[in-house]
């Protein structure tokens, strides 16, 4: 036997999200936060050592990353969609307006109206 309690599902107590602007706020200050010091390290003076170069250069890189991943959050967090990902919903193809059909006991005749064969005249049929 193990001197630690067992876990059971009593014993633990399931704490509702906090619902709030928070997370939003904290995304627009990082991304605040890093423009500033990107321009800040741009405005710095130029140095003739690589190795300062190359430092400057990659701090520069980690506060543009900083910056895209915290737009993407506030995206995210405002539930916009990334473009293109979102498609129009499919539509029904409208219905067309149909021609009656003719019946079994009907006849089509030349100019598109149908008879019924019970009311066709005698002398209606061509010789040839």
């Amino acid at each position: 036997m193990s001197a630690l309690p067992k876990a059971t599902e009593q014993s633990f107590q399931v704490v509702p999200k906090p619902v709030g602007k928070r997370g939003l706020k904290q995304a627009y200050d990082l991304r605040d936060l890093a423009a500033k010091q990107a321009i800040a390290l741009d405005h710095l003076k130029p140095s003739a050592d690589p190795r300062e170069v190359l430092s400057r250069s990659q701090a520069i890189l980690a506060l543009i990353r900083a910056w895209e991943s915290a737009s993407d959050r506030i995206r995210i967090l405002k539930g916009v969609p990334l473009p293109g990902s979102r498609r129009p919903a499919p539509q029904k193809p409208q219905r067309q307006s149909l021609k009656p059909l003719a019946q079994w006991n009907e006849q089509p005749s030349p100019t598109g109206k149908t008879t019924p064969i019970d009311q066709q005249g005698e002398g209606t049929e061509e010789t040839t």
